[in-house]
């Protein structure tokens, strides 16, 4: 008994200085009731990683009231009453869980998500749904195009943008091997010969800041009124590593607690030894072991879990259905 509370008393003490350490990382800071961000020390600031790049231009509407001019910028999720965020599409697997529900029977985390955010299958109307899709790969490109034609056809609104994101506008060098479907940004990962892929970065916080919040939400939608639960905005991550960097930028920014009423996706937790350390480029952040990156992920879940006035539920599971797709599409009724 006094080995085991010695065994335990360590265990104790080393998961106590994890803590303190992390402390270091991730810190709470709240500047007003209403404004809730969580800051990262410099070990997560940007540095250089991504190459700065002008931002994109938007549609310029002036409404004119009388004798004043109101001058509003246009968004891309404007006439949206929900909205999709699937960061990190690949195929575009999500998209279908959403809109071909009844297709996908086994996607049970997506359709839970989706049901609790949207409103059952049986009630929800995929005209009142936006969805945009972020995929770097180069080759699902034309899947996407596809896609889009397809859902447009059914009067539905599928948006793909073929880039990825991070936490700064920008571009940055993303590895594949061969036609493999998943891409990433650690070269170490490739067992075999790497091809790497120059691709544009949007911040993620900027472009939800700039095309999503705020948006023009239609006065009625299309669905029954028996799920009362308003516009809802729902996320989706699945961008191979780089949400250590992405996640901690949408929460400090405030975006994520303030647009985002649901977020599920993949933390992306080397189990492999050999992988480790994993170092990102021009940042001061290196992910030793799988242990502490075990850590650091829990400790700023809870963070954001913990945080006051902090709308967003969270649910970091993934539905990984991604090959083998098989189902037709969709069809108009006649």
């Amino acid at each position: 008994m006094r080995g085991i509370a010695v065994a335990l008393l360590i265990t104790l003490s080393i998961f106590s200085l994890l803590s303190l350490l992390l402390q270091h990382r991730f810190h709470l800071s709240l500047s007003s009731a209403d404004d809730v961000h969580v800051n990262v020390d410099q070990s997560m600031e940007v540095k250089g990683l991504i190459h700065h790049s002008s931002p994109t231009t938007n549609i310029t509407a002036v409404v004119t009231v009388g004798s004043k001019s109101d001058e509003r910028t246009s968004k891309l999720a404007d006439g949206c009453y929900h909205v999709f965020l699937d960061v990190g599409s690949n195929i575009g697997m999500h998209a279908r869980f959403l809109y071909e529900t009844t297709s996908f029977p086994r996607a049970l985390i997506a359709r839970t998500v989706f049901m609790n955010q949207f409103g059952p299958e049986q009630l929800r109307d995929n005209r009142d749904i936006c969805i945009f899709s972020f995929e770097p790969n180069p080759s699902h490109n034309e899947r996407h195009a596809e896609m889009r034609k397809v859902y447009a056809a059914m009067g539905w609104r599928y948006y793909p943008i073929n880039a990825g994101v991070g936490d700064a506008d920008g571009s940055l060098t993303f590895y594949h091997v061969g036609d493999d479907l998943g891409f990433t940004t650690l070269k170490s990962s490739c067992r075999k010969e790497c091809i790497s892929e120059q691709v544009h970065v949007y911040r993620l916080s900027d472009w939800i800041d700039r095309e999503v919040h705020g948006r023009e939400v239609p006065a009625t939608k299309f669905s029954n009124d028996l799920f009362q639960k308003g516009p809802r905005v729902v996320m989706k991550m699945d961008i191979e590593m780089m949400e250590w960097l992405v996640l901690p930028d949408i929460v400090r920014s405030g975006v994520l607690c303030r647009d985002i009423d649901a977020l599920m996706g993949e933390f992306h937790l080397e189990i492999q030894w050999f992988l480790y350390p994993i170092h990102f480029p021009d940042r001061n952040l290196t992910l030793h072991n799988y242990t502490e990156a075990t850590v650091l992920k829990d400790e700023l879940l809870g963070k954001i879990e913990q945080t006051p006035n902090c709308k967003t539920q969270i649910a970091m599971q993934d539905d990984e259905t991604h090959g083998n797709d098989g189902v037709p599409w969709p069809k108009p009724s006649t």
